[in-house]
């Protein structure tokens, strides 16, 4: 299946750890380019431990 899943623990986001919630919250601030009804995400590479298996997509985070 693809995307995020309910359960799925973040490892890394565009190859930096992910210690906290706060980690991962920078990582998507920080593909956010422009502001208000201009703003849009680039495409960040994802790895996450889902069931025991360390699985790697890219995603790109909805801006709304």
């Amino acid at each position: 299946m693809a995307g995020l899943q309910a359960g799925d623990r973040f490892l890394r986001l565009d190859g930096k750890p992910i210690a906290s919630w706060g980690d991962v919250l920078d990582a998507v601030r920080d593909t956010m380019v422009g502001e208000g009804e201009l703003a849009a995400a680039r495409t960040f590479e994802v790895e996450v431990v889902r069931a025991g298996s360390v699985i790697k997509m890219e995603i790109v985070p909805e801006v709304i």
